[in-house]
């Protein structure tokens, strides 16, 4: 069939058109008006002919398909979000999308082929510093004091560091997530001072009413000496109470600078079940301990872990206050080699759990499900293991509740 219709269209000679891919076409050459056959010479020339010619049409297909690509890539970053602005070494802007004239209230005409200061002085300093510099800036957020918007600059090279043909900035608005940002400061602002003036109302409250309760009668019994020495001890106590949440309070608010020395960490575990004991005297008795041995030395600040630690011990010591059988554990062991080795320090107690809702605010400020104190024992727990680069994590079920302390022999500060 192709034979009929070369014949038909009067072809002699049929040149292929080969690329670097494969075919691409013919060259069909008919018979020569004088009559004379070709020669070897002219298929050699149409040879050459055939080469040349599909050279040209596959450049002008690649020269068709870049700029197919060109245009796609233009639409595309055009259409994107985020603001991009790219500048030459020179310091000339290349680049400038919709989404930049609209965050910069700059427009394209106005900057591209110009010096990158019409974008702006602030961000030609940060340009220019990351080409002469051949370092990738820090992101930066500022609010521009033209549009008021706040605009977040990641600064990146054109080409690498070796071989640098300049810098792009993507330009984000941040405004709308500074807003919500604010907006849930403020509300967690509010809701911390609520539940501080709910715990404090009602732990004040308690000391105050037996202090007033015993100055009422103060007048009509002053005369009994066994009234007067009461009123002493209540006072006494109640203001020692007052004065104990006072001092929490002031450690949660304003916590002292850690003063790090060589400690072992066995000895502040047992300091920390002493002073747990103080508060729970009937269940530190249970308190049994699992101690790893040749446990190093580690630099740490004494009165702030001991102070943590106990606070968790307290925790563990309450809840099992009214199971049968109850049994607090603390281990001690380290893992890790070298520069990555930890202490891990657990304290498992075989009370009732603790449920997902309490334990989803179980470090936050004056969150308690106690019927008296403020709160603050985790939070403050959990403050003094991250000041020491550690971590604490709670593992509860309805079989008890596990609290694992891990604390890096070295500090990476």
């Amino acid at each position: 069939m192709l034979q009929s219709v070369l014949d038909a269209a009067g072809a002699e000679i049929i040149i292929p058109l080969l690329g670097k891919h494969g075919l691409l076409g013919w060259i069909v050459v008919g018979h020569r008006a004088t009559g004379i056959p070709f020669t070897s010479r002219d298929l050699t020339d149409f040879s050459v002919m055939g080469e040349q010619v599909a050279t040209l049409l596959e450049n002008a297909l690649l020269l068709e398909e870049l700029a197919v690509q060109k245009t796609l890539a233009e639409n595309l970053l055009e259409a994107l979000p985020v603001g991009i602005l790219a500048v030459s070494e020179e310091g000339t802007v290349r680049w400038f999308n919709r989404a930049a004239e609209q965050i910069l209230g700059v427009t394209a005409e106005q900057t591209v082929g110009r010096p990158v200061e019409k974008a702006g002085s602030r961000l030609a300093d940060v340009v220019l510093r990351t080409i002469r510099s051949r370092a990738v800036p820090e992101p930066t957020v500022w609010t521009d004091p033209g549009t008021r918007r706040a605009i977040r600059v990641d600064g990146h090279l054109i080409g690498g560091r070796d071989a640098c043909m300049g810098a792009m900035l993507l330009l984000s608005d941040v405004s709308h997530e500074r807003l919500l940002r604010e907006k849930q400061e403020e509300l967690d602002r509010h809701a911390f001072w609520s539940d501080l003036a709910a715990a404090m109302s009602h732990e004040v409250r308690n000391p105050l009413v037996a202090i007033s309760t015993f100055a009422q009668l103060l007048p009509e019994r002053y005369a009994d000496e066994e009234f007067r020495q009461s009123f002493y001890g209540v006072v006494k106590g109640e203001v020692g109470r007052l004065n104990a949440i006072i001092t929490q309070i002031n450690a949660f608010a304003h916590p002292q600078k850690l003063a790090p020395r060589e400690n072992a960490l066995p000895d502040l575990i047992r300091q920390a079940c002493a002073r747990a004991a103080e508060v729970c005297p009937k269940q530190s008795a249970i308190v049994a301990f699992e101690l790893a041995e040749g446990l190093p030395v580690f630099s740490s600040d004494a009165p702030s872990l001991v102070d943590g630690l106990a606070h968790v011990i307290i925790n563990a010591c309450e809840a099992v206050a009214a199971v049968e059988g109850p049994c607090v554990r603390v281990r001690v062991s380290c893992s890790g080699t070298g520069d990555d080795r930890s202490f891990v320090v657990t304290v498992s107690d075989n009370g009732p759990g603790i449920a997902p809702e309490v334990q989803a605010k179980l470090f936050s400020p004056f969150s308690t499900t106690k019927s008296g104190g403020l709160g603050l024992g985790l939070p403050l727990a959990r403050r003094a293991v991250v000041d020491h680069g550690g971590r604490i994590d709670v593992d509860s079920s309805p079989k008890g509740t596990t609290v694992a302390i891990t604390l890096p022999l070295m500090r990476k500060d």
